[in-house]
């Protein structure tokens, strides 16, 4: 409101006591308890689109279409939790790409809230729904209209599925399975409290997936695993209860934040 009333004035001084506030504000609602794991997630996006293959088997609209894209978009945002304005954003050959060794999403720094450039690979479990989508169900929501080479439809002609409507739906879809919404947003908090949950030691994985430039905001905002849920996974027998294990190598360390962002074997991607 400040700056709308004087925009030459500086206002840095306000700015920094606004973040103070933020950093020390408590959130109203309880996130912990809306968190779904990335896998649950995942088998959502899944069922939905089985169920759309189902129904279009018997007869032909753009309901099924629309199943089937949000039940897409569900398993993709899952395992690849991109901030909602790329993931709604996906223009096909600008973002989205066929390469030699699969389908990959592309952004440039310029177009990231944290300038920085991102690759993903599609995972390999979700490349057959990707060609269902591109091939059938896209085509269904696209109908006559030209061809704008938005990814996500409307379903209303070439017009493209809004950042809003995107969130609008994925919310609605998962408050129907789980009883309450889990937001595009909330995709974020969920894969990277999966990962610490899954593997605490690979923990810091999680600020190169969610595009950190270090594990400070991660830590901050994102991951939402228990001490206690942490500690027991440390002595299951995933990791077993022996002597601890000695910690990798900066190299190692290299090797599996690699093999993590380029892992395209189903449900192991996240």
């Amino acid at each position: 409101m400040m700056m709308a009333m004087d925009m030459a004035g500086d206002w840095s001084w306000l700015h920094q006591i606004e973040m103070r506030i933020r950093r020390h504000a408590v959130p109203v609602r309880d996130k912990l308890a809306r968190l779904r794991t990335a896998q649950e997630l995942y088998s959502l996006g899944v069922t939905m689109m089985e169920k759309a293959d189902l129904l279009a088997a018997e007869r032909d609209s753009s309901t099924t279409a629309i199943l089937f894209r949000d039940g897409f978009a569900i398993s993709l945002l899952a395992l690849r939790p991109l901030r909602i304005a790329n993931f709604s954003s996906i223009i096909i050959g600008q973002h989205l790409l066929e390469e030699d060794d699969g389908w990959h999403l592309k952004f440039t720094a310029h177009e990231t809230k944290g300038k920085r450039p991102i690759e993903v690979p599609v995972p390999r479990s979700l490349e057959e729904a990707l060609h269902r989508y591109l091939s059938v169900y896209r085509l269904d929501l696209l109908g006559m209209a030209n061809d704008t080479g938005h990814f996500w439809l409307s379903g209303r002609g070439n017009a493209a599925l809004t950042k809003e409507g995107m969130q609008q739906a994925i919310a609605r879809r998962t408050r129907i399975a789980f009883g309450w919404s889990v937001n595009p947003h909330l995709f974020r908090d969920c894969a990277a409290t999966s990962l610490a949950l899954l593997d605490p030691e690979y923990i810091w994985l999680a600020a190169i997936l969610l595009g950190h430039s270090n594990m400070t905001t991660t830590e901050t905002h994102y991951i939402q695993a228990h001490t206690r849920e942490a500690a027991d996974i440390i002595t299951s027998s995933l990791l077993g209860e022996s002597a601890p294990r000695l910690p990798r190598s900066s190299m190692a360390q290299k090797l599996a934040a690699t093999r993590y962002l380029t892992e395209r074997q189903g449900g192991r991607s996240f």
